[in-house]
């Protein structure tokens, strides 16, 4: 967890093979999923409760493999 200026960022690192650019574009969606059995909800849950407080969500792939998801909220909302 950082403070980067106005913001609160939270960042999620895996070391798995990352997504490919069509999982990245869709994994934020309710009900989106790659595996057989799950709700599908988690990343699209958080999206939604994110946004109303002006906060995002975003995925993106490691350099090195893996992948990093990045919750920002702004930091006058934190108390």
């Amino acid at each position: 967890m950082t403070r980067v200026a106005q913001w609160l960022r939270i960042e999620v690192l895996d070391r798995g093979n990352g997504m490919i650019e069509a999982v990245l574009h869709n994994a934020l969606m309710p009900l989106y999923s790659t595996k057989r059995s799950g709700t599908d909800l988690g990343l699209a849950l958080t999206r939604e409760v994110a946004e109303p407080h002006r906060g995002r969500i975003s995925l993106h792939n490691r350099e090195h493999g893996g992948l990093c998801m990045t919750l920002s909220l702004p930091s006058a909302m934190v108390a």
